[in-house]
């Protein structure tokens, strides 16, 4: 007589949860047009490593020179009810609202 061996059938892994980062990337740039794709990978370039140090020096001086004129406006030019306040002007004498504005815009 010949035995009968049944193997379970083998089982399927289950799909991991989470998706690898390099699986998100090809998928993000499967759905794009070649334009897209391609500006896409443009700027992942100039801000990413091959350009990072330039992006961040950048941003770096634009969040220091905020920092700086607001520095400036708080130090120069006081609230009309503040006790700082000189002048009979909307701003106080010595504020410099011109060169404020101009870095604000």
């Amino acid at each position: 007589e010949r035995e009968h061996h049944h193997e379970p059938p083998e089982e399927e892994e289950p799909a991991p949860m989470y998706k690898t980062k390099s699986e998100q990337q090809e998928e993000m740039l499967s759905a794009m047009s070649p334009f897209q794709r391609q500006m896409h990978l443009l700027i992942v370039g100039k801000v990413g490593q091959e350009g990072g140090t330039w992006f961040d020096y950048m941003v770096g001086l634009l969040i220091m020179g905020n920092c700086v004129t607001i520095g400036v406006e708080v130090d120069s030019c006081p609230a009309k009810d503040s006790l700082r306040f000189k002048g009979s002007g909307d701003y106080s004498w010595g504020c410099p609202r011109t060169m404020l504005d101009t870095c604000e815009h």
